[in-house]
């Protein structure tokens, strides 16, 4: 009987080694702006436009890293459209449930701002309201390459690809 036990752990300890964690094949839709500004799949052009938009123009803080003669890259599309938008919103409530299945499970999104499209990474900013969760007014700032901006706990940036 025990060395039927023991052939029958290694057995499981085996199988365990050779499947997937989780039961999902999960793919990743969500890249945060360093991350992708990081793996050189934005320029610093972009990186300055996304800051730019996200911050409503250039602020104080990022005066210097900006050029003088700096202009944005232009929103192409201008606009996210709707099925886009509900792909996004979808999309980003999966993953928190994937995440946090408990914690996020009556999570509402409340808004998706758009920054552009960059490489075919749709940059977004995304307010989220969990039921029963306070924050407080926590912000973190963010710097990357010297520009900075400011995110919360229930406000982040991503770059959503898919």
């Amino acid at each position: 009987m025990k060395k039927f036990t023991t052939l029958f752990l290694v057995f499981i300890l085996a199988l365990a080694l050779f499947l997937p964690m989780g039961c999902e094949n999960y793919e990743k839709k969500f890249y945060t702006l360093d991350e992708v500004y990081e793996n050189g799949e934005i320029t610093r052009q972009n990186l300055l436009s996304i800051i730019y938009y996200i911050n409503g123009g250039i602020i104080e803080e990022n005066k210097e890293q900006y050029p003088e003669d700096f202009v944005p890259t232009p929103k192409d599309p201008e606009e996210l459209d709707e099925n886009t938008e509900r792909a996004i919103e979808n999309a980003y409530n999966n993953q928190l449930k994937k995440e946090n299945k408990k914690l996020y499970a009556d999570v509402i999104i409340e808004e998706v701002r758009y920054y552009g499209t960059y490489n075919d990474y749709i940059c977004v900013g995304i307010r989220i309201e969990i039921p029963g969760v306070s924050f407080g007014d926590v912000v973190f700032q963010e710097t990357i390459d010297g520009v900075s901006y400011w995110r919360t706990p229930t406000f982040n940036v991503f770059l959503y690809k898919e």
